[in-house]
């Protein structure tokens, strides 16, 4: 029978619940380069190309720590997307990411980022950045 220490941080660390990450983005290249560093890092990752697969992802797992949305999708805009997932999760982080950078934005998709209390980050951007932004580093 194995030994525990109830104090060993490596024990505690095992206990943590491992963070669930929804990346949402039309580029395949992007959400795969993204979904495969986080999960060497150790999390959980969902992925969607488009909004309507977002919704579903989300609905069904339900239990996101953080969804990384891109601004330019089909079907819904990020922002749209953004503010349906805000409703249904208030405490919810949201990266919104645009190939576009923020003074470059008209300036009601600026107010919209703000009144969601959405973060925001421009491509290309580096994985620290990101971290950084979800607030797992």
């Amino acid at each position: 029978m194995p030994y525990i220490i109830e104090n060993d941080p490596f024990t505690q660390l095992r206990r943590k619940p491992v963070p669930r990450i929804l990346f949402v983005d039309d580029d395949a290249t992007i959400v795969d380069c993204f979904a495969d560093l986080f999960r060497a890092l150790g999390f959980t990752v969902e992925t969607a190309g488009d909004a309507r697969q977002a919704i579903e992802r989300f609905e069904a797992a339900g239990d996101f720590s953080a969804v990384v949305i891109d601004r330019g999708l089909p079907l819904m805009s990020g922002i749209e997307l953004a503010a349906l997932l805000r409703e249904k999760d208030p405490a919810l982080r949201i990266v919104l990411t645009s190939g576009h950078l923020w003074d470059t934005l008209p300036d009601r998709e600026r107010q919209a980022v703000a009144r969601l209390e959405l973060r925001f980050l421009a491509k290309p951007f580096s994985s620290e950045e990101l971290l950084k932004l979800l607030s797992f580093s």
